[in-house]
């Protein structure tokens, strides 16, 4: 299938590749980078979720979804929310 000679080099990013986004006027104006900032750095110091606590259930919850509209409504709701609760509502 396809050319003979096409070779696929796939481009492969670790978490050290990831920024650790801290800041929150960052955080929304680039939802997609935050959201996988929070995804790979977790609740660890430089983690977004350092601004709004993650229980694990609301972790699994977020991880599980792939509807990038309902992701994105859920970074932008994590900027002004008081708790994880919050998100989904």
């Amino acid at each position: 299938m396809g050319h003979p000679r096409w070779v696929l080099h796939p481009i492969v990013i670790g978490p050290d590749g990831i920024p650790s986004i801290i800041d929150l006027g960052w955080a929304v104006d680039q939802p997609e980078l935050a959201t996988v900032s929070a995804i790979v750095h977790g609740q660890s110091e430089a983690g977004l979720s350092n601004i709004l606590p993650l229980p694990d259930e609301a972790r699994a919850r977020i991880l599980a979804r792939t509807d990038l509209h309902v992701l994105e409504s859920w970074v932008r709701k994590a900027a002004t929310a008081k708790s994880a609760d919050e998100l989904f509502l």
